[in-house]
């Protein structure tokens, strides 16, 4: 499974409970800091931690980013 596993069996009664429940819900798959246009119809999308090839970021056109799981 891909992601965080999040149970909602019960009701979320405190507001501070609803509201971490709605900022881990909410959150954005991808960082928008890491997303970058590029000069050409390209995006370019930052990793966190080089691979061990040294490929630091990825450049890709904005449909198939946004056609990644």
């Amino acid at each position: 499974m891909l992601g965080p596993n999040v149970e909602c069996a019960g009701s979320v009664r405190s507001s501070a409970a609803r509201e971490a429940l709605l900022r881990c819900v909410l959150q954005p798959p991808i960082a928008n800091e890491r997303v970058e246009p590029q000069q050409d119809v390209l995006v370019r999308l930052s990793l966190k931690r080089a691979f061990a090839d040294g490929t630091v970021a990825v450049d890709m056109d904005p449909f198939s980013l946004l056609c990644r799981r």
